[in-house]
């Protein structure tokens, strides 16, 4: 088969494209994977014990971690769950020294069965992940990365192909406050325009499948007037960015 040189090219560079979103797929199912802790099978009204330490406080939640109640906690530091419907429950409790525990049961329906008994051995848990006020205030510290006319620039992958659907919102003086939050998403080829008044913002980039990442620009009339390139490394964003940004649609 004949081709000219531009199809050829044509040809290679949507073999790259291919070759790309299928190491993206697979990467992507990699970093997305989550600790899976094994139920055990269990009488209704099961009773959780504690080692060596002092229980300060315990949730039940459901097995995909919605919270149901907060857990009484009896003298001797022993937990009795409530009667429950039948189902996989996760019961986690921690003690003052920052040292805790979840465990999965099993509910069963069989009201004959005895009196389900367990034991926790309670590990250090880790840190708690940074809120977002505490990720600009972060980011703000480090200084003015870019100072800049207006805002504008493309988003790319440690490769170098432009990511689309990246939302990038700008925090002025690194502060949550929607009156003076502005957001937008990139487009097809990474490329974006956020068009923001003068002063110093905060701005995040974030999109699934990367680490979301913050920079310090200055917007000035006297600033440089080119495009801003911004790298995301892959990686996974963390519960707590998700459920405390609010990127909404933009706002003056």
């Amino acid at each position: 088969m004949r081709i000219t040189r531009v199809g050829a090219e044509i040809m290679v560079r949507y073999a790259t494209i291919a070759l790309f979103f299928l190491c993206y797929a697979e990467f992507s199912h990699a970093v997305a994977s989550i600790e899976v802790i094994p139920c055990d099978n269990s009488s209704q009204r099961p009773v959780i014990h504690r080692l060596k330490a002092t229980l300060s406080s315990g949730v039940l939640s459901t097995e995909t971690n919605r919270p149901i109640v907060q857990l009484k906690i009896a003298k001797d530091g022993s937990i009795a769950l409530p009667q429950l419907a039948p189902g996989s429950y996760l019961a986690s409790v921690k003690s003052a020294e920052d040292i805790g525990a979840t465990l999965c049961v099993n509910i069963g329906s069989d009201p004959s069965l005895q009196k389900s008994v367990f034991t926790l051995k309670l590990n250090p848990l880790s840190p708690p992940n940074p809120t977002l006020d505490e990720l600009l205030a972060t980011a703000k510290s480090k200084g003015v990365a870019q100072r800049v006319k207006e805002l504008r620039g493309v988003v790319i992958d440690p490769a170098g192909m432009g990511i689309p659907g990246v939302i990038i919102t700008g925090y002025k003086d690194g502060i949550q406050n929607k009156k003076h939050t502005r957001a937008i998403r990139s487009d097809k080829a990474g490329d974006f325009a956020l068009y923001l008044s003068e002063g110093q913002y905060v701005v995040s980039f974030e999109v699934a499948g990367f680490k979301t990442r913050f920079i310090t620009v200055e917007i000035a009339k006297d600033g440089e007037e080119k495009g801003v390139p911004v790298v995301l490394q892959f990686g996974e964003m963390s519960e707590e960015w998700i459920n405390s940004r609010n990127p909404g649609s933009s706002r003056g």
